[in-house]
C-alpha cells in the first residue's frame, strides 16, 4: 500500500466511505496499535483538515474562507445551544498560545491565564509535548468543487513521559516568562509598535518629515496641512504603525536586545521640554494608508513622518515584550501561534471525536508580532483511533463528510468577488467625522 502525496482524481465528498480511505485508516491504526514501544494508541491523533494545494509547490495549505468558517461555526453553535449539553457533547472556547522550540517541542499556554496547560486531576504538564508525524501515513485528496482534504496521523507525547518532569518544568518556566506582560509605558520605551487612542489626534511635525521637501506630491502631508493645527485623527493615524522616536532599546536581527541607556532609568536624549510635559515624538513605520481622504491607498517608507502626542494617548499594539536571544538554544523559540479555538466535542469516552475550529495567526518574530499576522480559518476533525465494532472508524469519515463538507464554498467565492467589485466603486475617504477638523482639539 502506497501513500500518494496528492490523489489527482477528484473525489466527491459523498464518496468518502466508498473510497479506499477506510481500508487505509484501518491498516494504519492496526500498525500503530501493535507498536507498544511507542505507546500503542495512547498518544495517537488522527485529523482530517480542509485546505487547498498550492499549484506550483504541491504543498498543502490548511484553511478555508472566512465566510465558510463562520457559516459552519454558526450552524454548530445553533445545534449545540438548542439542546442540553453533556460532558460527552459540549463545546469549549479557548484562546491558546503555542510556542515552538527545537527538538519538536511545543508548549501550549492558556492566554487568558498566562499559564502552561496542566491536568488538574493528574498534575501532568499536558502543555509541553513532543509531536511527531507518522511517516507514510498521510492521505491527500482533491474534492470536486470543494476544499481539498488531508488526513494525517501523528503522536503527541508528554515531554515529562518521554524524558523527565524537570525537563518539562524548565520549558514551563521559560515559556511563562515569555508571556509575562510588562508595564505599558515600559513597553513603549522599549520600542513596542504603537497606535494612538481612538478619538485622539496626532500633531504632525512637518519640519521632521522625511518627505517634507516633496509636500506637493505627498497626499498625507497635503491632508495634514488641511487640518487645524495639523492635527490628524486616530482613524487616519492608525492605518500605519508607529514607534517612539527615542526608544531605550532595539532587537537585532539575531534577537539580541541592544540597550541605548545602559540599563538606567529611561531618559530621552532630545526634546526634553516636550518629554518633561509627557509629550512624546513618534515616527511612522513602513506600511500603507489604505483609506487616505481624497486619495485612497498610499504606501510609505520607514520614518516618513513624525508626530507628537501625550503619553496617556499612546497604546501598544501588543501586551507582550520583545523577544530576546536565550543563552540555551534548546529554549530559543522558533515560531509562535495563537489560536482562538472553539472545540465541539462529539464523543468523549474511550473513543474521542471532536471538531476544532480555529482562527490562527502564525509568527516567526515573536509574540508581539502576532497582532499583525493575517488570520487563517482552520477546520479539522480529530479522532483518537479507538472506535470499536464491525464498522471501525467509519464514524470518523461520516463526521468529516457530514460536518466539514456541510456546504459548498462556491457561493463564498462568488460573494467575495462581488464584495471586491463593490469596494472598488466606493469613493475613498474617511469613514467618520473624525476626518473633519473641529475648532478645539485637546486630545493629542
Amino acid at each position: 500500500m502506497q501513500n500518494s502525496y496528492i490523489n489527482q482524481v477528484d473525489m466527491d465528498p459523498s464518496d468518502l466511505l466508498k473510497s479506499e480511505i477506510p481500508e487505509y485508516i484501518t491498516q494504519y491504526i492496526d500498525q500503530l496499535r501493535r507498536d507498544s514501544n511507542a505507546g500503542g494508541l495512547s498518544n495517537v491523533e488522527i485529523e482530517g483538515r480542509l485546505g487547498y494545494f498550492n499549484k506550483a509547490t504541491k504543498r498543502f495549505i490548511p484553511g478555508v474562507s472566512e465566510r465558510y468558517y463562520n457559516e459552519m461555526k454558526a450552524a454548530l453553535l445553533k445545534a449545540y445551544n438548542t439542546r442540553t449539553q453533556t460532558n460527552s457533547r459540549r463545546y469549549v472556547k479557548k484562546q491558546m498560545l503555542d510556542v515552538f522550540y527545537n527538538n519538536k517541542v511545543r508548549v501550549s499556554v492558556d492566554e487568558t491565564t498566562g499559564k502552561v496547560l496542566k491536568d488538574s486531576r493528574t498534575n501532568k504538564i499536558t502543555g509541553v509535548i513532543v509531536k511527531t508525524k507518522e511517516k507514510g501515513k498521510t492521505l491527500d485528496y482533491n474534492m470536486k468543487n470543494h476544499y481539498s482534504l488531508r488526513i494525517g496521523i501523528s503522536r503527541e507525547v508528554l515531554l515529562e513521559d518521554k524524558k523527565k518532569r524537570s525537563d518539562a518544568e524548565n520549558y514551563v518556566k521559560v515559556t511563562e516568562a515569555l508571556v509575562d506582560t510588562i508595564d505599558r509605558i515600559k513597553r513603549i520605551h522599549e520600542g513596542a509598535r504603537v497606535k494612538i487612542k481612538n478619538g485622539t489626534y496626532l500633531k504632525l511635525l512637518l519640519e521632521c518629515c522625511s518627505n517634507n521637501h516633496d509636500q506637493n506630491h505627498d497626499p498625507f502631508l497635503k491632508f495634514a496641512k488641511s487640518q487645524d493645527n495639523r492635527l490628524i485623527p486616530s482613524n487616519i493615524v492608525n492605518q500605519v504603525q508607529w514607534v517612539i522616536e527615542d526608544m531605550s532599546c532595539v532587537s537585532s536581527l539575531d534577537r539580541r536586545l541592544i540597550r541605548f541607556h545602559d540599563g538606567k532609568k529611561f531618559e530621552p536624549q532630545q526634546n526634553l521640554k516636550d518629554y518633561n510635559q509627557r509629550f512624546y515624538r513618534i515616527i511612522s513605520l513602513a506600511g500603507a494608508f489604505h483609506d487616505l481622504p481624497n486619495y485612497g491607498y498610499f504606501p510609505i517608507p520607514y520614518g516618513a513622518y513624525t508626530g507628537i502626542i501625550h503619553i496617556d494617548n499612546i497604546e501598544t499594539l501588543s501586551k507582550y515584550k520583545k523577544l530576546t536571544l536565550h543563552k540555551n538554544p534548546d529554549f530559543q523559540p522558533i515560531n509562535f501561534r495563537r489560536k482562538n479555538r472553539t472545540t465541539f466535542i462529539l464523543k468523549d469516552g474511550l473513543a474521542k471525536h471532536v471538531v476544532d475550529m480555529s482562527i490562527t495567526r502564525y509568527s516567526e518574530q515573536g509574540l508581539e508580532n502576532l497582532e499583525d499576522c493575517a488570520p487563517t480559518y482552520e477546520i479539522e476533525y480529530d479522532y483518537n483511533g479507538k472506535d470499536s465494532g464491525s464498522n471501525k472508524h467509519a464514524e470518523f469519515l461520516k463526521g468529516i463528510q457530514a460536518l466539514l463538507y456541510s456546504t459548498s464554498p462556491s457561493s463564498t467565492r462568488t460573494n467575495n468577488n462581488n464584495n471586491k467589485k463593490k469596494s472598488k466603486k466606493r469613493k475613498s475617504g474617511a469613514s467618520n467625522d473624525d476626518s473633519k477638523p473641529k475648532k478645539s482639539r485637546k486630545g493629542y
